[in-house]
């Protein structure tokens, strides 16, 4: 598989250096760099990569909120975040990333590609986006009730307020995104939770995920 990448970091040496560190080593094409989240969050939307990889401390936008935002305008992306505190690999929610890898700055290259060719593995795509409060909430008559073959009439905003939602973003923060107002958002919320018949926001992130929302 030759995947299309985009690059987001605020030193201009370190995105061009692992621009050609990953051209020179891996098939995949680069078709985007980026020194902010705002320019990142704009590359995504316009150029749908397969995956980006972000830099931790990127300026404008953190990564987590690069990383929703990405998210809103291409569901389908797959996200590294390249973090600063030298531990350990791992895959984890952090505050709204939603699921994202995340690895250490300091990876050895070859590290870096093998990661790069998991994330893209089409069996990673499911792990990779699952909020971990689904795992306990979700029984299979669930799984059931809301598979993707089930009808949903949402507006085109409730779809967008759901998707937030199931990001980890709060009242507050979506309505700064989407420039309305909190009580709008609950508006919104409410009425989403009435079509879809759930009762809390576990019941609304499953059927973001089952809906194919976050893939």
């Amino acid at each position: 598989m030759i995947a299309t990448l985009i690059l987001a970091d605020q030193h201009i040496l370190f995105r061009e250096a692992l621009r050609d560190m990953i051209e020179n080593r891996t098939p995949h094409r680069i078709v985007g760099l980026a020194g902010n989240g705002v320019t990142a969050v704009d590359l995504a939307g316009r150029l749908k990569p397969d995956l980006a990889i972000i830099g931790h401390n990127i300026p404008h936008l953190d990564a987590c909120q690069t990383t929703t935002r990405m998210r809103v305008c291409h569901p389908r992306i797959r996200i590294i975040i390249l973090t600063n505190n030298g531990g350990s690999t791992r895959t984890e929610k952090n505050g709204i990333c939603g699921r994202a890898a995340h690895l250490p700055r300091d990876i050895h290259g070859h590290e870096l590609c093998r990661k790069i060719d998991e994330v893209l593995a089409p069996e990673a795509r499911s792990g990779s986006v699952h909020d971990h409060r689904v795992s306990h909430a979700i029984s299979a008559n669930h799984w059931a009730n809301y598979g993707p073959g089930i009808p949903v009439h949402l507006s085109p905003r409730e779809t967008e307020v759901l998707r937030l939602v199931a990001n980890g973003c709060k009242s507050r923060q979506i309505a700064e995104h989407l420039c309305i107002s909190i009580r709008t958002v609950d508006s919104h919320r409410e009425h989403i939770m009435k079509k879809l018949n759930v009762g809390n926001t576990a019941e609304l992130i499953n059927h973001a995920v089952a809906q194919g929302l976050l893939l």
